[in-house]
């Protein structure tokens, strides 16, 4: 990988993509609770997803974690990998970008975990 632009773009839009096709289902996912935890999956099959329950009491807890995942859910990952793709696509090398480019560099460095994923300058290499 390369700290060009375009690069970046497509190699977090292609981490985000292989993230969200590990569980399947691309959502929406729900909130399950039953003996005593919480679990974050499909409405179909919940016992494909996550149990954001480490160390809590109660499954109150971690509601707020549980939340997040299911808003979060693999076909959100899949929208924000076409949305990389096709900024990566309108990328050219010189030019100052529009807003939604440089706001999609930043989420790709927030997804790879460069820059504390702060958005660049708006005119980049």
């Amino acid at each position: 990988m390369t700290d060009q632009p375009a690069d970046l773009l497509t190699t977090a839009a292609n981490r985000l993509r292989a993230a969200a096709t590990l569980y399947g289902d691309p959502g929406p996912w729900t909130i399950h609770q039953g003996n005593g935890f919480l679990r974050v999956g499909p409405a179909v099959a919940p016992r494909r997803g996550w149990t954001p329950q480490p160390g809590a009491d109660l499954p109150e807890e971690r509601r707020d974690t549980a939340e997040y995942i299911a808003l979060m859910h693999p076909g959100v990952g899949l929208a924000l990998a076409d949305w990389l793709e096709t900024s990566a696509e309108y990328y050219q090398p010189g030019v100052t970008h529009p807003t939604h480019v440089v706001r999609a560099l930043a989420v790709a460095r927030a997804v790879l975990g460069q820059d504390g994923g702060q958005p660049g300058p708006a005119t980049t290499h």
